[in-house]
């Protein structure tokens, strides 16, 4: 896929940095800061999608594994 939504390398940076999973109570997982745009936008493009859930330490695990950038 070709990279033509002229988001410059300092945004990628930065969203990616605000990109955070957060402990919650009984040992569950929340992903951070997905509202941001420029987040969307990358994830999006590489067909990442992170349903709006709590997750376990092995569905963290999985996600890492099942996504795929360079094919």
């Amino acid at each position: 896929m070709y990279w033509t939504t002229g988001i410059n390398g300092t945004r990628i940076q930065e969203a990616l940095n605000k990109w955070q999973v957060d402990l919650m109570p009984n040992e569950l997982y929340k992903f951070m800061n997905m509202e941001n745009e420029d987040l969307k936008i990358i994830l999006n493009s590489f067909n990442i999608n992170i349903p709006k859930k709590l997750f376990t330490l092995g569905e963290l695990k999985d996600i890492k594994t099942n996504i795929q950038i360079f094919i």
